[in-house]
């Protein structure tokens, strides 16, 4: 799996996204379906990936649960909120790659998120930080995205672009080579951190009753700091996410 290209992500983009999501009594609500999700592979010897995962949310009054992690709001004023979050980070690399046999395992990471969300019926800016809390990479990320929600075919569509700074432990960890790894084809490599950017455009149709459509391309620019890196292929990877889930 690749660090930066996590598709559970889409799951909370797609919760925003849908307006009119029915609240039981308890306050009890979910979202459950299937996606199928593209992904582009930037480090070598792992393959582009192409498969099905789930998109569930359930969430019981200001707590969710996906599979990206447990979350919890805590609203500030109608139109603004602040997120926590506990999720994980994905490995750059498999422990079955074969071009990088030589390099230690990297593992995945636990992480405490925090973000701050503003909200209009135009716009969706949404500041965050995350840090590492599992003593894996020790590093952080920072960011700033930024939604312009519109109504279009009947759907909502929200293209969206945003920046982010990886900190220098975090690229390390994932992306740095040390002298006791290096080979023929793999050389050393330590990086100060990496700033990145990425676009996007998402569309949510609602067919029938609770069920909804999710389509959603992106393009992500990993910054020099990862690309530098000698297992590195490429600096822009695309993504790409459709799927159908049913709230209730």
């Amino acid at each position: 799996m690749q660090a930066s290209l996590n598709r559970y992500l889409v799951v909370g983009a797609l919760c925003t996204t849908i307006s009119a999501v029915a609240q039981a009594d308890n306050g009890f609500e979910a979202t459950v379906g299937v996606g199928l999700a593209l992904l582009q592979s930037h480090v070598k010897g792992e393959g582009n990936e192409a498969e099905l995962f789930p998109m569930v949310e359930l969430s019981y009054a200001d707590f969710s649960l996906s599979p990206d992690g447990l979350g919890y709001t805590y609203e500030l004023t109608p139109l603004s909120a602040l997120f926590f979050s506990l999720s994980t980070r994905d490995a750059s690399f498999d422990s079955s790659n074969t071009k990088l046999s030589n390099l230690n395992k990297r593992d995945d990471a636990g992480e405490f998120g925090i973000a701050w969300v503003q909200t209009s019926p135009s716009m969706e800016l949404t500041t965050y930080l995350i840090s590492d809390i599992s003593d894996t990479h020790k590093g952080y990320e920072i960011g700033v995205d930024l939604g312009l929600p519109t109504t279009f075919a009947g759907g909502y569509l929200t293209p969206s672009i945003g920046v982010s700074y990886l900190s220098e432990d975090l690229v390390n960890y994932y992306y740095g080579v040390s002298q006791s790894e290096v080979t023929g084809s793999i050389g050393s490599y330590e990086s100060d951190g990496s700033f990145g950017a990425n676009v996007g455009l998402e569309y949510v149709y609602k067919i029938y009753s609770g069920w909804h459509s999710y389509t959603a391309v992106s393009m992500e620019y990993l910054g020099s700091g990862i690309s530098d890196s000698s297992i590195v292929d490429r600096d822009t990877v695309w993504s790409g996410v459709i799927g159908i889930v049913y709230e209730f």
